[in-house]
């Protein structure tokens, strides 16, 4: 009985002395001094120096990833695994960047801070066009204007109705341009819209009592279409068109070949 004793005790201090499973060593990161030391020529590697950009500019999202990184890791990390892992997921990278090159910039950018904006972080440049499109007129770049009119359609405020000054459809009801800011008038409206031509079409294929009602009510409703007064939607995007006497003209000749006037 008591060598069963001291058997016991002896496997109770091996098992004392072995590691726990699933254990992690742990080390001593000092995670600002190392995003220092790899700052520079993370700049370089990525180009980030050709945009103006400098290692103190993005010293917090290189800590973060430090950081980060320091976590998920068992043994200290070395700063050329480090630096290898920042531009295994450069991309990612370069979208943080542009998010704080926005931040520190706007109004402020050069041509190729904004090229960098536009092509990593587009969803910040839908949404920003308003910003992006003012620095864009200024350098006459008018191939950047083309990239912001897509992403404004995806990721901005998109309405029905196109601006005729800068092409973006960014008009609101009472009829300012949200990107460029300008202040149309319904003429302008007309125009951009071909609103006699849409009148024309409408009336070759409109019920009678629906032109009987634009006759009447003297304006017709726009949002993607025209629309009488009854048929537009309540909500959302409306803008009310009060017909010339040359756009009424086409209602009107209609009805009489209709033999209803």
């Amino acid at each position: 009985m008591p060598q069963r004793k001291r058997k016991k005790e002896k496997d109770k201090k091996d098992k004392a002395k072995r590691p726990k499973k699933g254990r992690k060593k742990r080390f001593k990161l000092d995670v600002e001094a190392v995003s220092k030391e790899i700052g520079e020529e993370i700049v370089r590697r990525l180009g980030l120096d050709l945009i103006e950009i400098t290692a103190n500019d993005i010293l917090d999202i290189i800590e973060n990833i430090v950081s980060e990184i320091a976590e998920n890791r068992v043994t200290k990390p070395s700063n050329k695994s480090i630096i290898k892992r920042i531009l295994a997921s450069k991309d990612n990278f370069r979208k943080a960047v542009a998010v704080r090159l926005f931040e520190l910039k706007q109004e402020n950018l050069t041509l190729e801070q904004l090229e960098f904006i536009v092509s990593y972080a587009p969803e910040l440049a839908g949404k920003a066009t308003p910003v992006l499109y003012k620095i864009a007129k200024k350098y006459n770049a008018e191939y950047v204007i083309s990239s912001l009119q897509t992403l404004w359609n995806k990721y901005g405020k998109r309405t029905p109705l196109r601006c005729p000054r800068c092409g973006f459809y960014s008009v609101t009801p009472d009829l300012t341009c949200m990107v460029c800011g300008a202040i149309l008038d319904e003429e302008e409206i007309r125009k951009s819209i071909n609103l006699i031509e849409k009148l024309r079409e409408f009336s070759r294929h409109a019920p009678t009592p629906l032109l009987r009602e634009i006759y009447q009510a003297g304006f017709v409703i726009l949002n993607d279409e025209i629309h009488p007064p009854s048929t537009a939607p309540r909500k959302g995007f409306r803008v009310e068109l009060h017909l010339k006497p040359n756009e009424r003209v086409i209602i009107i000749n209609e009805l009489k070949a209709r033999d209803e006037l």
